[in-house]
């Protein structure tokens, strides 16, 4: 029997399932095993997730790339300056927090 499993936790299985993909050491055919070792699904619902996910997939990682790019497109909004200039991540100051 498939469990139940609401959107925040599939989207989090999608994010490691994507994740898993780009390593490019697991076949995902055999993604299953990796969903109930790292979730602790039953084998039933690891399998109808990968199964949504591989059917899905390119839906999916459309819905994430643009969700990237409203995230870059609202800081370079808050900037205020499109082209500002890059800033070395070694010259910045120590954080305090």
């Amino acid at each position: 029997m498939v469990q139940a499993v609401d959107s925040t936790v599939r989207e989090l299985v999608y994010e490691f399932l994507n994740q898993l993909r780009d390593m490019g050491t697991v076949n995902m055919f055999g993604a299953t095993l990796d969903l109930q070792e790292e979730f602790g699904f039953d084998r039933p619902t690891a399998r109808a997730l990968l199964t949504d996910w591989m059917s899905n997939y390119d839906n999916l990682r459309q819905a994430i790339q643009r969700k990237e790019e409203d995230s870059d497109s609202v800081i370079l909004m808050a900037d205020g300056e499109e082209d500002a200039p890059v800033v070395d991540e070694d010259e910045l100051p120590e954080r305090k927090y």
